[in-house]
């Protein structure tokens, strides 16, 4: 219905203007076809198009501005910005951010602004007021010690000093002096020079069990074990470690349990002196007879223990 009004407009408007012919015409009472009428009313666009522009009219007046609107809803947030080249950095102060292309990756960095040219000497100011006396300083390194004066006057004699341990002793020849513990009171006494016998070349200093003397080494042997365990046979047999200088004749027995040693070269054992080592634990009894060495007392060792006995016999 709008279409055929303003198609009416559109005839009554070019008939003023100029005639136009359109495609199809149309009796009273026949009926139209909607194809026919659209290819007229195109026509009437088309005649409308070519018309041509008049000339123009003098500019009118301005109207009255209009009342403001309504202000419009606010819009969405936009979508965030790509990160700036500062990303991810945390410079200090007086560095400036700059691109390092020979990185790897290349990437934006903090670098120190490099410091500008140095400036021509500005002209000397005038000398200030002298400042406060500052601390004093360390002291410094010690010099060379000077020539050595001369020898000073000799003092006035001391005092006499106390009397020492040899006070009032009168030692003979081959005597020493030793301190008696035992004394009432305790003190300094002369007693004989132990070392004072004369040793032959190859003596050995020895304790007879009263005094110390010279006497030649005739023999020594040893019987060592890291885990013993009574038994009744021969030395060898019971220890596994024997010197060569213990004689196979030497042998345990069960009834007491103990070990009879003889050794190479040796007749009087009484001058026989003897090393026992257990690590620590119990100890047997060892002692030098006139014809033999004995150890007993062996039924008191834990069985496995370690037991070493070194035998040294003198002239």
């Amino acid at each position: 219905m709008i279409r055929l009004l303003m198609a009416g407009l559109l005839l009554v408007s070019l008939n003023a203007a100029t005639a136009t012919e359109v495609t199809n015409t149309f009796e009273d009472g026949e009926i139209i076809q909607a194809e026919e009428f659209n290819q007229n009313f195109d026509d009437l666009e088309a005649a409308i198009d070519n018309i041509p522009a008049g000339a123009k009219g003098a500019t009118g007046a301005t109207g009255a501005a209009g009342a403001r609107g309504a202000t419009g809803a606010t819009g969405a947030t936009g979508a965030a910005g790509a990160a700036g080249v500062a990303a991810g950095l945390t410079c200090s102060t007086d560095q400036t951010i700059t691109w390092n292309a020979s990185a790897s990756p290349p990437a934006w960095e903090c670098r120190n602004i490099p410091a500008g040219a140095t400036g021509a000497a500005g002209a000397a100011g005038t000398t200030g007021a002298a400042g406060a006396a500052g601390t004093t300083g360390a002291a410094g390194a010690r010099g060379a010690a000077g020539a050595r004066g001369a020898t000073g006057a000799t003092g006035a004699t001391g005092a006499a000093g106390a009397a020492g341990v040899a006070a009032g002793l009168t030692c003979k020849t081959n005597q020493i002096i030793k301190w008696n513990a035992s004394a009432s009171p305790p003190a300094w006494e002369c007693h004989a020079d132990p070392f004072a016998n004369s040793c032959a070349k190859g003596n050995v200093l020895r304790y007879d069990g009263a005094e110390w003397i010279c006497g030649n080494t005739v023999t020594s042997g040893y019987a060592h074990t890291n885990s013993f365990s009574m038994g009744k046979g021969s030395v060898a047999k019971i220890f596994g470690s024997v010197s060569a200088t213990i004689k196979s004749t030497s042998e345990c027995t069960l009834s007491p349990d103990s070990c009879y040693f003889f050794l190479q070269d040796v007749s009087n054992y009484s001058r026989c002196y003897f090393s026992v080592d257990t690590n620590g634990a119990t100890k047997p009894r060892i002692e030098g007879g006139p014809t033999y060495v004995l150890v007993s007392n062996l039924n008191t060792l834990t069985s496995g223990q370690k037991l070493y006995i070194d035998i040294s016999c003198y002239e």
